[in-house]
């Protein structure tokens, strides 16, 4: 299947958080690691989202690319997850795998 995902903000604790999402089924969470960037998965969503029908969506972590969040604010991992489920709920989804 084609790259061709749909867009979207969710606004949590903050900060407008980008993410994209393609497909339909259970949802597969993407996390970028370190400093990198959600586009790195681009390639995976497109083809999970053709062969196994799966709903996939990746974003950027706060304070990386488009997320954008106070500079000099601590980011820690319980808020990452707090983005996450945000983004989870956004999306209509009780979970992930």
């Amino acid at each position: 299947m084609e790259f061709n995902p749909t867009r979207a903000i969710v606004h949590n604790e903050g900060c407008d958080l980008h993410y994209w999402y393609q497909g339909k089924g259970p949802l597969i969470t993407f996390v970028p690691g370190g400093n990198g960037h959600g586009r790195q998965f681009n390639n995976m969503i497109a083809a999970l989202s053709d062969r196994y029908t799966c709903a996939t969506f990746t974003f950027d972590r706060r304070q990386m690319s488009a997320s954008k969040a106070e500079v000099n604010k601590k980011l820690s991992a319980p808020q990452q997850v707090r983005d996450i489920r945000a983004i989870i709920k956004a999306m209509g989804f009780e979970k992930s795998i």
